[in-house]
């Protein structure tokens, strides 16, 4: 999960090139270069940035920062952001009541909410931090990320219920603790040998984890593991035709306990090896790409 407000650079991925995040990205997918593995040599010794905004409704606050620092072949990178929101003033009521009878019919144990948007309230906070070594035709870095937010969901004016066993029916108050850890290794030789320009290997680890808590006890709990590794050849037939061959391995442990743990824990196993190629030409630009994957659960 990456901060835009930290992001170098954010790209639109559409045609053959956007195969290369799976079978499913046909529409084109959003590229966000989140910096935290510094991709090239600092320009100064020290630099950073800093930005904070507020907004009276919900008295909502965040704050971001990046620091990036850099001593000949070595740069390293930290960032971090913090959003919080207090509930929602609204005008008027939250749900119509009319809408609701027609519905549900009977309300007569139906609870709105006036002037305030109850339980939407929100904590969340994360950051980065990464080393590189950087030469000319070298370049090895790693970097952690941590992601943490608790957030609630306004409750739909029920009578007063609950979703976990042994809890006394009470006012709906549904909250979600959200926290992953991400762990990255990027490796790339940029030596130039015989078609090859650039080789490239990905190492990413995530670790996360969400519960639903019905008051003051945990309902449900989501874990999902990943280990996802990418090798890329950026290649050049000739300089009017260049292409990138990549492999794909990605092993997923998912797994959900508790009282709406409807779905079954799962691992998930997945290959895949894709290329993309363009001609130019000098009037136009043909470029096209080819995946095969495979999976298994």
């Amino acid at each position: 999960l990456a901060s835009v407000k930290n992001a170098p650079a954010c790209s639109v991925v559409r045609g053959p090139a956007a195969i290369r995040y799976g079978s499913g990205a046909v529409g084109g997918v959003v590229e966000v270069e989140d910096g935290r593995i510094p991709q090239a040599a600092a320009e100064r010794p020290l630099e950073g940035a800093f930005e904070t905004r507020y907004d009276s409704n919900g008295t909502r606050h965040a704050q971001v920062f990046k620091v990036d620092a850099g001593h000949e072949r070595v740069v390293a990178h930290l960032d971090g952001f913090q959003r919080n929101a207090d509930n929602l003033d609204i005008p008027g009521d939250a749900l119509d009541r009319g809408a609701v009878r027609a519905s549900f019919g009977d309300t007569a144990g139906f609870r709105n909410m006036r002037g305030k948007l109850l339980n939407s309230d929100a904590d969340t906070r994360g950051g980065s931090a990464g080393l590189s070594y950087i030469d000319e035709r070298f370049l090895l870095g790693a970097a952690v990320n941590r992601y943490e937010n608790n957030y609630g969901i306004p409750p739909g004016g029920l009578p007063p219920h609950s979703h976990t066993p042994g809890v006394a029916p009470g006012v709906q108050r549904i909250r979600l603790d959200l926290e992953q850890t991400r762990y990255d290794l990027d490796a790339r030789w940029r030596a130039p040998l015989l078609f090859i320009d650039n080789l490239r290997v990905r190492v990413g680890y995530t670790d996360y984890a969400h519960s639903e808590i019905d008051g003051d006890r945990v309902s449900t709990l989501f874990t999902n593991e990943v280990l996802e590794t990418r090798v890329e050849l950026e290649h050049a037939l000739r300089t009017w035709a260049p292409g990138t061959f990549g492999l794909q391995w990605q092993d997923r442990d998912f797994a959900a306990e508790g009282f709406e743990s409807f779905v079954p824990a799962s691992r998930i196993e997945s290959h895949a090896a894709y290329l993309t190629q363009a001609l130019d030409a000098t009037r136009a630009r043909l470029e096209f790409g080819a995946r095969i994957e495979g999976s298994e659960t």
